[in-house]
Formats: C-alpha cells, sequence, structure tokens
C-alpha cells in the first residue's frame, strides 16, 4: 500500500461508506461522502437543473435567444466632485490640506442639513 508522506499522511486512512448506493470506499479523505459513480450521477443531474434554470432565464425575441442577467448590486461611484483629485485641487485652491478640506466640507454638509446655511 502506497501511502503519501509529511502532513497529508493520515488523511486517506478512513473507510467510508458512499450516501447514495452505500458502496464502501477505502482510503479515501476525511470528506469524501459519495463514490465515483455516484459523484458522476450527481453531477449529471446539478448540470441539468442548472441549464434548465439558464433556459428558464432566456428571452425569445425573434430568431435569436436574449439571456436576462441575474441584477447584481453595484457600488455607489464616488461623485465627479468628490474625487480625490477634485478634493485636493478644491484644498490647494483653498490653502488647506487634503485633511483639513475633507472636515470642512463634512462640517459644511452638515450645517446645510440642518438648515443653518
Amino acid at each position: 500500500m502506497n501511502i503519501p508522506e509529511g502532513r497529508y499522511q493520515n488523511l486517506t486512512h478512513f473507510t467510508r461508506k458512499c450516501e447514495t448506493c452505500g458502496k464502501v470506499m477505502k482510503h479515501v479523505g476525511p470528506t469524501r461522502r459519495f463514490c465515483a459513480d455516484c459523484t458522476r450521477k450527481r453531477n449529471r443531474v446539478q448540470q441539468g437543473e442548472y441549464r434548465a434554470r439558464k433556459a428558464a432565464m432566456a428571452v425569445d425575441k425573434g430568431d435569436e435567444i436574449v439571456e436576462i442577467p441575474k441584477p447584481r448590486p453595484h457600488p455607489n461611484k464616488p461623485a465627479q466632485d468628490n474625487s480625490l483629485g477634485a478634493v485636493c485641487a478644491r484644498a490647494i485652491a483653498a490653502g488647506r490640506t487634503y485633511g483639513q478640506q475633507v472636515e470642512f466640507e463634512r462640517r459644511q454638509k452638515e450645517l446645510k442639513d440642518r438648515g443653518e446655511i
């Protein structure tokens, strides 16, 4: 019996039963749940389900079928005037550092939200 040396030596000493068919699998890893045949069958079933879901999402537009992409949330992009370069330019024009400018603009926004400006 060939047992690998080193830190993986004890990982193949397990004997497991396949959860689907009950076949005994010797010298397998600790997380093996299904034999090779059952794994192939499960993969085929899962691929069929996946393809069916994708086909259900497709829309028929005349001669061509267009897939409807699943909407994904996108992070909000910073406004152009709040980019790093724009803030630095405003800070230099006002004679402030970047940190002072950011604090100044935050305070101005706070006062405007409260209606004091």
